[in-house]
C-alpha cells in the first residue's frame, strides 16, 4: 500500500512541477528576491563552517594553555 501511494505522489509531482515550487523565489521575476535568496544561501552555507573552524581554534588554544605549550612547532634540541 505504501509503495502505491509513493508511486502516485511521484507521478503527480513529475507531471505538474508548478505545484511543488518550494520557495517564493522560484516563480518570481523580482530581482531583489533572487539576490536575497542567493545571499541568504551563501550565508547559510558558510556560517556553520566558520563556526566549526572557530570552535576547533578555541579547543586547540584551550589545550595549548592547559598543557603549557605556547608553540605549534616542536624543534629538536641542538
Amino acid at each position: 500500500m505504501k509503495v502505491g501511494l509513493s508511486a502516485i505522489a511521484v507521478t503527480l509531482v513529475t507531471s505538474s512541477p508548478s505545484l511543488v515550487w518550494a520557495c517564493a523565489v522560484c516563480g518570481t521575476a523580482d530581482e531583489g528576491a533572487r539576490e536575497a535568496f542567493l545571499f541568504g544561501t551563501i550565508a547559510m552555507t558558510f556560517l556553520p563552517l566558520v563556526g566549526l573552524f572557530f570552535g576547533v581554534y578555541l579547543v586547540r588554544r584551550w589545550l595549548r594553555t592547559r598543557t603549557g605549550d605556547e608553540t605549534d612547532v616542536h624543534l629538536p634540541p641542538t
